[in-house]
């Protein structure tokens, strides 16, 4: 499934003309894209498929570094 998804894609790119902007970013997918397939089988539970995917974003919405009177800094810049 993998190499037909790719395939289709760079047949996709051929759709515009060579050297267009159309056809770069589809190729630039093509060749940077990751194509995941993530299965979940238990239908009893049809929302903890997303639990990874919510904890993920939890973690990344947290302040790592905070200066002495807890506000984050981002980027390196404290305000």
């Amino acid at each position: 499934m993998q190499d037909e998804a790719y395939e289709l894609g760079y047949q996709w790119a051929k759709i515009y003309e060579a050297g267009s902007q159309s056809r770069k970013v589809v190729t630039d997918v093509m060749d940077d894209a990751l194509l995941v397939n993530i299965v979940h089988n238990d239908f009893h539970q049809p929302d903890k498929i997303f639990e990874p995917f919510f904890k993920l974003e939890e973690e990344l919405s947290t302040p790592i570094t905070t200066i002495p009177n807890g506000h984050p800094v981002i980027n390196g810049h404290s305000n």
